[in-house]
């Protein structure tokens, strides 16, 4: 639905419309099977429910996921997943398709660029489409969770962000934070600066002092 204000957003198609009303009359489901992509014909729009298929799609496939949105009951969140192998265009507007062939949701996109190997520069992309519905339960979706995967880059990006957050590891941050303190008292009472392992210790005077080790007359060194 889109008014003065919103600029992107998904529509349920008439067709998909007449599809969901008939399924939760009749009990059976509609199958969703299929997401698209398309470059818009060139320019921002925004879709009307009048339409039945995308402006000028470029690449369609598999969906990678559909999950019923946690805080919105009514909402389904469909991931699609475009190949690193496609590319070449602007992605304006996304589409999710029945088994049948129907378009039963069509959505706006800002214009988002697609490369592919052949310009030199490639990556996967992947598109969240949010469809609302009044009856999520009429809706069956069949997906290819293989899709669903993440590259070793966005992997160790996602690890770095975690351990960058100052919530994340609290017993290893507290672990850390006490061995800090043992450390910076040992250089307080013994005047020297622990940097590595092992490390030098260095006394005035060995008065009083009792040490216990093992000699290593190879190496001539006392281990402790």
């Amino acid at each position: 639905m889109f008014d003065s204000i919103t600029k992107y957003g998904t529509i349920i198609t008439r067709q998909g419309k007449e599809r969901i009303a008939a399924c939760i009359l009749s009990g059976q489901l509609v199958d969703i099977t299929q997401a698209a992509v398309g470059d818009g014909g060139g320019a921002y729009y925004q879709p009307d429910d009048t339409q039945t298929a995308l402006k000028n799609e470029r690449w369609r496939g598999q969906i990678a996921s559909a999950k019923i949105n946690p805080k919105t009951p009514n909402m389904i969140d469909v991931k699609a997943v475009v190949g690193a192998e496609v590319g070449g265009f602007t992605i304006r507007e996304a589409s999710l398709i029945a088994s049948d062939g129907v378009t039963v949701a069509i959505c706006n996109l800002p214009d988002t660029e697609k490369t592919a190997f052949s310009d030199g520069v490639s990556g996967k992309l992947t598109l969240l489409l949010h469809l609302v519905v009044e009856d999520a339960s009429v809706l069956r979706f069949t997906v290819d969770p293989a899709l669903d995967t993440v590259t070793r880059e966005e992997l160790t990006a996602a690890l770095s962000a975690h351990d960058a957050d100052p919530a994340a590891h609290p017993a290893l941050r507290e672990a850390d934070a006490g061995l800090d303190a043992r450390l910076s008292l040992l250089e307080m009472m013994y005047g020297t600066d622990i940097k590595e392992n092992p490390f030098t210790v260095s006394f005035g005077s060995l008065e009083g002092i009792f040490v216990a080790g093992v000699w290593d007359q190879t190496g001539q060194w006392i281990g402790f």
